[in-house]
């Protein structure tokens, strides 16, 4: 009974630990391997509390590591975390097994709390102007712009458009008609 007392007693602490898997693995084998991961997990006595499905992803560096004695260069990996509680004596075994599983590239260990908050309620927002006190319109999606490869076309247009006119009025109005072009392009 002492013994069961102490497993109760032992200090908890949160962790997330957010991982990379080796991008050989076959799509539909990556949720065994999530599965093997929780097993061990499980084996050090962690409260699993929640996570995120793999996703591949492309890597900003390119990553080494040797699986079956064969060093490989990894350019993507499935990227997934779990958050779970652990007794704070269990965690070095628990990175022990977690270093011996070969199809994870690189993990992190993260001390955290127990509340996901991904945004602070302390800082909250409006979508109002203070001066006006109005609603900011809705973001309108404009088409995509078309960029002039080279200078020499957009100044040869401007040419065409100015050589057309013979006054100096027919000048303004092709520069304001160039203006106006260019002002559309950029909205």
């Amino acid at each position: 009974m002492k013994e069961a007392e102490k497993e109760k007693n032992k200090a908890t602490d949160i962790y997330e630990i957010g991982y990379l898997l080796s991008s050989g693995i076959a799509s539909d084998a990556v949720l065994a391997e999530v599965a093997k991961i929780k097993s061990i997990l499980e084996k050090h006595n962690c409260g699993f509390l929640s996570g995120a499905e793999p996703k591949l992803t492309e890597l900003a560096y390119s990553i080494s590591k040797a699986i079956n004695g064969e060093k490989r260069a990894f350019d993507s990996a499935y990227f997934a975390w779990m958050k779970f509680k652990v007794a704070k004596d269990d965690i070095v075994g628990l990175k022990k097994d977690l270093d011996k599983f070969e199809n994870i590239l690189r993990y992190l260990f993260v001390n955290t709390v127990e509340t996901d908050s991904l945004v602070s309620t302390a800082k909250k927002f409006s979508f109002t102007r203070p001066e006006k006190g109005k609603e900011i319109d809705e973001t309108k999606i404009v088409k995509p712009l078309k960029i002039v490869k080279k200078k020499d076309e957009a100044e040869k247009t401007a040419k065409k458009i100015k050589g057309e006119s013979k006054s100096a009025e027919d000048a303004d109005k092709a520069d304001e008609q160039l203006d106006a072009s260019i002002d559309k392009l950029i909205i």
